[in-house]
């Protein structure tokens, strides 16, 4: 009589397919890659209510919440077997073809690109919560003593064109003066490529302990007094992969040189 204890579960899924490469790295100018995004999501909440004495109740609250995102590419046109096109990173260029940009073009608007895009691509976001109330009432003063806690995880990959951007410009030295026809052509201006796709799996967790007092001092003046200190850990990334750059640690003997050849 003196325990309840309920559940609640929540689980959806859905599915979206959008035009061209989401959220891609290089320009789109045709609908002829498109992706596939899936998008599931769970709740699961757990809640323990225990009525210890008339004047002393505990609520203990347990939660887990999940979203996921899933991205991948459809029609997008498989690399060839006997692909001869070099890359600064052997990786294959992950099976696909590099993406294109053709730049300065009045006939084309100015240009156009296609990108490959970066998939497969996954996220999620699961994080645990759990709180912690005890209500006391003693006299006029409704004591409230908790804590709330948090572990949040955001498990993502980078957006890596493995597969490379090519891209061509009248501008180059090697153009034809038409970017369209440096395409043809295979006169390249520049190309950049990503050497691989990391996954990262970030973490925090928050802590707050709380303490309330509603003291009913007259029938009519209640004061509500109480403290909430709220703790937060450090966003790190568990296997420490992640990093930025730090220009005054940079040193101008390390840079790497790529070799040009004439031919």
């Amino acid at each position: 009589d003196n325990y309840r204890l309920t559940f609640r579960y929540i689980h959806d899924s859905w599915s979206q397919i959008t035009n061209q490469p989401l959220w891609g790295l290089g320009t789109s100018s045709f609908e002829n890659i498109n992706t596939n995004f899936v998008g599931p999501g769970t709740s699961f909440v757990a809640r323990l209510t225990a009525n210890i004495t008339p004047t002393l109740l505990n609520e203990f609250v347990a939660s887990y919440t999940a979203d996921h995102i899933d991205l991948t590419a459809i029609n997008n046109p498989a690399l060839p077997t006997d692909f001869a096109m070099g890359s600064l990173f052997n990786n294959g260029f992950s099976g696909k073809l590099p993406s294109i940009q053709i730049n300065t073009n009045p006939a084309y608007g100015g240009g156009f690109g296609q990108d490959t895009g970066y998939f497969p691509w996954t996220n999620a976001n699961p994080v645990y919560t759990y709180r912690d109330n005890l209500t006391k009432i003693f006299g006029k003063h409704t004591f409230i003593f908790g804590a709330y806690f948090a572990a949040a995880q955001k498990n993502e990959q980078n957006t890596a064109n493995t597969q490379g951007i090519l891209t061509f410009d009248p501008s180059s030295p090697k153009s034809t003066g038409n970017a369209f026809a440096d395409l043809l052509e295979g006169n390249v201006a520049s190309y950049q490529q990503w050497n691989q796709l990391n996954k990262y799996y970030n973490r925090y967790k928050i802590f707050e302990p709380y303490f309330q007092d509603d003291w009913r001092v007259t029938k009519r003046l209640t004061l509500n007094l109480g403290l909430r200190v709220s703790l937060f850990g450090t966003y790190r990334e568990r296997y420490q992969t992640a990093f930025s750059f730090n220009p005054a640690a940079f040193s101008t003997g390390s840079i790497p040189g790529i070799f040009n050849d004439p031919t």
